[in-house]
């Protein structure tokens, strides 16, 4: 039996470790339809928030790219992973959700967010964070402005 049990929690850890790593990229855009690259931002963990409320990212954003994020979900029941955009610092506020399986959102201002956006997550096993929170400015993957870069 306790052998079963320790089989149990291997398998557990491994399937836990599969659901939050990943390489995915976002690149963020100042225009709408992908126009003026702001920065390219690649990460590996789900369920941790981004802070983009500092340097020329803060309340810039108008349309976002992504690639490589999880695509399925392991919560309340939801099958689909999202990226969530939040209009403050530390994912909180009002927000907008889109899953991760498409490409990117051409643009904020339908959405009632266009240069309001101050951090973003990927929810992939929970609503929350989980894996703690970070600032966009303190990551060393990122690029300066770029003109008309897509």
């Amino acid at each position: 039996m306790p052998r079963l049990l320790h089989l149990l929690l291997i398998t557990v850890t491994i399937i836990t470790s599969a659901i939050a790593e990943f390489s995915g990229t976002i690149r963020l855009y100042r225009d709408i339809d992908y126009r003026h690259n702001l920065a390219l931002f690649e990460f590996t963990k789900s369920n941790r928030c981004f802070n983009v409320a500092c340097g020329n990212y803060n309340d810039a954003i108008s349309s976002v790219k992504w690639s490589g994020l999880p695509t399925t979900a392991s919560y309340d029941g939801s099958s689909n992973a999202k990226v969530v955009f939040y209009i403050n610092a530390d994912c909180k506020g009002k927000s907008k959700s889109y899953s991760t399986s498409l490409s990117g959102v051409k643009s904020f201002v339908d959405e009632g967010i266009n240069d309001a956006i101050s951090s973003f997550m990927v929810l992939e096993s929970s609503e929350s964070v989980e894996n703690g929170i970070a600032s966009l400015c303190s990551l060393p993957r990122t690029l300066s402005e770029h003109t008309n870069g897509k």
